[in-house]
């Protein structure tokens, strides 16, 4: 383990697209739509000069791996970790019934939690949050979940249940916490039916103290299909899905597949605010060998060709597939979008937003390593090293000047 003067990180400064005065991005267009709800257009980002290197040659700390292992790692995988306004580093990990502390100095200082079900203790590996000061463990337990709020000291402050509306065999998971300390979870499941599925989505918050959680956001989801045709990599062409969801401050910020757009709604589900990014693309034209036709769009400004557009157009439809995989906020408000990839074991690439929707910069990290909190100069990531040691790191992000 290495430790190398990591600042100590903050509550978020601002939400992105947030209520009131809202600045707007430069270059933005806005309109409003038949509801009411404020849309904002952007041109295509610049992602040739505008990029950020992550320098994975000098970690700000780095925890586990080949040549830092700590009991704590082993063979198990972070699964999630958070920074606390001191500087200290609370991880979780895969098939783990506790949590690990770490001070400013990258020293082991505790491992809390053990198995059980009684407070502090878990009956599988927790989910860890962040609120001010206080560490969240989340735990499911089919149909309930289990929630601990550890304080500074890391003792138990508080712990109760949650229960969730009834909906097909699927856990919620944690995205965030509210100012009044409510959790929010994001749902996704499928409802079957004969030659067809829907693919719904939800967006819940439990009340603090427990109880059963309510829904604020509901996403329909459109019917997917079944293909037979194996050039298709999807087994499933998926219409109308919310693809990525996550929290960001008190906003909720969700994308789908009707282009490169953000909703963000407030907590109590009333849509705020449409973000639409236009996408630098190409388009290229495959036949299919059974007669379908696909017609790609490519982002040419990567260098690995990202699939930014898919559409399958028959005589009887053509639908879109998604834009981007995920949403990554930001320490200040901001969020990183994760660009679909077209191939296994390219990298995965992002692009960066302010707190107003501003394009900052596209960035790009290994295939083994995502990302677990982003500020705006590094990030912390987790995922396996070179020889397949689970490991979490923080790098600095790096502008890169174009020559």
């Amino acid at each position: 383990m290495r430790w190398t003067g990591l600042a100590a990180a903050g509550l978020a400064a601002g939400t992105l697209m947030g209520c009131g005065a809202r600045p707007l991005p430069v270059g933005a267009r806005t309109s409003h739509d038949s509801a009411g709800v404020e849309v904002v257009e952007l041109g295509p980002p610049d992602t040739v000069h505008q990029q950020w290197r992550v320098d994975l040659s000098a970690p700000l700390l780095m925890l586990g791996g080949s040549g830092d292992g700590t009991e704590l790692f082993g063979k198990r995988a972070p699964r999630s970790a958070v920074t606390l306004p001191d500087g200290r580093l609370i991880v979780a990990f895969d098939e783990a019934p506790y949590l690990g502390a770490f001070d400013s100095t990258g020293r082991l200082v505790s491992r809390f939690g053990q198995l059980g079900g009684g407070p502090g203790e878990f009956t599988r590996e927790p989910t860890v949050l962040a609120y001010g000061d206080t560490i969240v463990a989340e735990v499911e337990l089919g149909g309930l979940a289990m929630v601990t709020f550890f304080g500074p000291d890391l003792k138990v402050a508080q712990t109760y249940h949650i229960s969730f509306p009834p909906t097909p065999a699927s856990e919620p998971f944690p995205i965030g916490v509210t100012a009044k300390a409510e959790i929010v979870f994001r749902h996704e499941y499928v409802e079957d039916k004969p030659g067809v599925s829907r693919a719904p989505a939800e967006i819940l918050v439990a009340p603090w103290g427990g109880g059963r959680a309510h829904q604020v956001v509901h996403f329909a989801g459109e019917e997917r299909m079944a293909l037979a045709n194996p050039m298709i990599r999807n087994t499933f062409l998926i219409f109308g899905k919310k693809s990525a969801m996550t929290m960001s401050g008190e906003r909720l910020l969700s994308g789908g597949n009707d282009g490169f757009a953000i909703d963000t709604h407030d907590l109590s589900g009333k849509l705020i605010r449409t973000l639409r990014v236009e996408l630098p693309a190409t388009p290229v034209t495959q036949q299919m060998k059974d007669g379908w036709v696909a017609d790609q769009f490519i982002d040419t400004t990567a260098e690995t060709g990202r699939l930014a557009h898919l559409s399958v157009e028959t005589a009887q439809y053509a639908k879109e597939l998604r834009a981007y995989e995920g949403f990554y906020p930001t320490t200040d408000g901001g969020i990183w979008i994760e660009r679909a990839r077209l191939r296994d074991g390219a990298p995965h690439v992002y692009w960066a937003f302010d707190s107003t929707g501003h394009f900052l910069a596209a960035t790009s990290l290994p295939v083994e390593l995502k990302p677990r909190e982003i500020w705006r100069d590094r990030v912390m990531v987790s995922g396996v090293d070179a020889d397949g040691v689970p490991m979490l790191a923080i790098y600095r992000l790096v502008p890169v000047v174009q020559r």
